[in-house]
């Protein structure tokens, strides 16, 4: 818990620099550009839905779930939240990112997470994740985003209702890195390791690898697939695989 104790400061301050000055504009001498963005308007909106079926060890088919997201985004402030759902559980999270820019090519700031888990008659669970967050754009065609969060998770169990164990409380570090390419107008990749996606937060360390591909139909539309691998006990000799899934996806920018 020092950790946190360390790290929400650290949080706040910059949140509150961000704030405090998001009406100065320091300019590079060298590009003209301002070397501190701390806000921007013209927010960008959209709207994914998405299928997605994932199996366990044995690959038979474990869950097939739908879900829905939005997206509002202005570069220096990036909110986002939706739900999924399948015939065992829902999910719904709240995603905020705070991250001025700097010199064109670097985000850096805050990020918190909000993630509720439903699992029918069995149990629920809440996840609250404050961190950093870092997004670098060294050219137009390519991205690299990191997150290193703390996660609280605290877990309620039905069947142990009224019991003194029907409450489980837990906290572990968290992180995501993902690249992005757009290598031709049409075509978008990306690859991410994270300790979690959006509506799964693991304990520390199952790690998610991910591979997707998008096809830009127009400025609007954009559809997608993936397909990521889960392992679990990942720091011992035991190391095994333990999940796969699929998606594919549909996002309307508006």
């Amino acid at each position: 818990m020092s950790f946190c104790k360390k790290i929400v400061p650290l949080l706040l301050l910059l949140f509150f620099c961000g704030v405090s000055y998001s009406e100065e504009t320091e300019l590079d001498e060298k590009t003209k550009a301002p070397a501190v963005n701390w806000i921007s308007t013209n927010p960008e909106w959209s709207l994914t839905l998405s299928a997605t079926a994932s199996n366990y060890q044995n690959f038979s088919i474990y869950t097939l779930s739908g879900g829905a997201t939005i997206q509002m985004d202005m570069n220096e402030i990036v909110g986002r939240t939706g739900f999924d759902f399948s015939p065992k559980e829902i999910n719904c999270t709240v995603e905020a990112v705070y991250a001025p820019t700097f010199f064109g090519k670097l985000n850096a700031g805050l990020i918190l997470i909000n993630h509720f888990n439903w699992y029918y008659q069995s149990y629920y669970e809440y996840d609250f994740l404050p961190g950093l967050y870092i997004s670098y754009s060294p050219v137009d065609w390519f991205n690299l985003k990191f997150t290193g969060l703390f996660q609280l998770k605290k877990t309620h169990i039905w069947e142990l209702e009224g019991t003194s164990c029907s409450w489980f409380d837990s906290h572990c570090p968290a992180f995501s890195l993902e690249t992005n390419f757009h290598p031709l107008d049409w075509l978008y990749i990306d690859f991410s390791l994270s300790s979690y996606d959006m509506y799964r937060y693991f304990l520390f360390f199952a790690p998610i690898v991910r591979l997707g591909f998008g096809y830009q139909c127009n400025e609007h539309l954009t559809l997608s697939i993936s397909a990521k691998a889960q392992f679990v006990d990942f720091f011992t000799l035991s190391a095994n695989f333990n999940n796969l899934g699929g998606n594919i996806s549909a996002k309307w920018r508006f």
